[in-house]
């Protein structure tokens, strides 16, 4: 289990950080994992899945499809990879500036409602790309990139937050903070969640061992998600 202390200034920068950590620690564990072998339906689903990306975008125009091809491409390699240095490889502009050689399939799909309100851009389309895994594969193999095996363990991520105040509590999914652990998860191709946060999490979670760092307390309430693989981030305020 990985305990990591954040501020509130920089939150973006220091989740990086975490996520680059535990990245690391998921590819020293990537060949083991928790969980049971996936059926095979549900085994190429997700290998599907992980060479699939979307974008929004606002209309179907020739520019909008542009640009968003390149940004699908990009998030793939940072995903595949795992790092965003990936992007500013000088051997990898080209590539980048002309996607549509890596990828086998497109099309438009209706985002919902939700996504869309939380978009600043409204934007009513997605943009979904099917990329060619092989063709990918051999892009980063010839320049010598590592590529991430899509067999990835999974992570329950607890996260701790403390107010100037000294209270304490847990912070859920769909709080902004969530919201971005999860995004920047996504990013890298981690497989990242967050507790419910139920009746059972709230009067069972044992804020004040968490706090102070003791692993057991926390793997027990973790328990019931079915990851041994468990992230404790705290946050504090300036």
């Amino acid at each position: 289990m990985i305990s990591i202390s954040l501020t509130e200034p920089g939150i973006a920068r220091a989740l990086e950080r975490s996520l680059a950590l535990l990245l690391a620690l998921a590819l020293c564990s990537a060949p083991g994992g928790a969980r049971a072998q996936a059926a095979p339906d549900a085994a190429a689903e997700a290998e599907a899945a992980f060479w699939r990306v979307s974008v929004p975008v606002a209309d179907q125009s020739a520019d909008a499809r542009r640009g968003a091809e390149r940004e699908a491409f990009a998030r793939l390699l940072v995903r595949v990879t795992g790092r965003e240095a990936v992007l500013a490889m000088p051997a990898l502009r080209a590539p980048l500036r002309a996607p549509q050689r890596y990828y086998t399939a497109s099309g438009y799909e209706r985002r919902d409602v939700r996504a869309r309100r939380d978009d600043p851009e409204d934007r009513p389309w997605l943009l979904v790309i099917e990329f060619d895994a092989g063709a990918v594969t051999a892009l980063l193999a010839g320049e010598n990139v590592p590529v991430w095996t899509t067999r990835r363990p999974e992570f329950v991520v607890w996260v701790l937050a403390e107010d100037e105040q000294g209270q304490r509590r847990l912070v859920g999914a769909e709080e902004p903070i969530g919201a971005l652990i999860l995004e920047r998860a996504q990013r890298r191709g981690l497989e990242v969640f967050l507790p419910s946060l139920d009746l059972t999490d709230l009067a069972t979670f044992p804020m004040a061992d968490a706090w102070a760092g003791f692993g057991d307390a926390i793997s027990r309430a973790s328990r019931r998600y079915g990851s041994e693989n468990v992230l404790t981030l705290r946050l504090y305020p300036d």
